[in-house]
């Protein structure tokens, strides 16, 4: 029995491509979340998708159209996990 039960709950994970968010996406679905994967890569995504019995949609996190465009495709959401990268190369200061 797992302590740890997601069951009913919607969990999407911006950034669930590879690393991290791809073994969070496994972990909650795993527990018993319904998984949406998002990614700026969306082949990848698919696949993942498949696996995991969910759904994917395209993000970009740095293109506030992409975030509306996926924020409208998701419905409602329970659990958000934003562990989607950049890298913006600029003095600290500047971000």
């Amino acid at each position: 029995m797992n302590p740890f039960s997601l069951e009913g709950k919607t969990a999407l994970i911006a950034g669930a491509s590879r690393g991290l968010g791809l073994a969070i996406a496994r972990a909650m679905h795993d527990a018993g979340a319904s998984v949406i994967v998002a990614a700026r890569s969306k082949d990848k995504l698919d696949v993942l998708a498949t696996e995991l019995n969910g759904r994917s949609v395209e993000l970009d996190v740095k293109s506030s159209d992409s975030i509306r465009r996926a924020a409208d495709a998701t419905g409602d959401v329970d659990i958000l996990v934003n562990v989607a990268g950049t890298n913006v190369r600029q003095r600290f200061e500047k971000i």
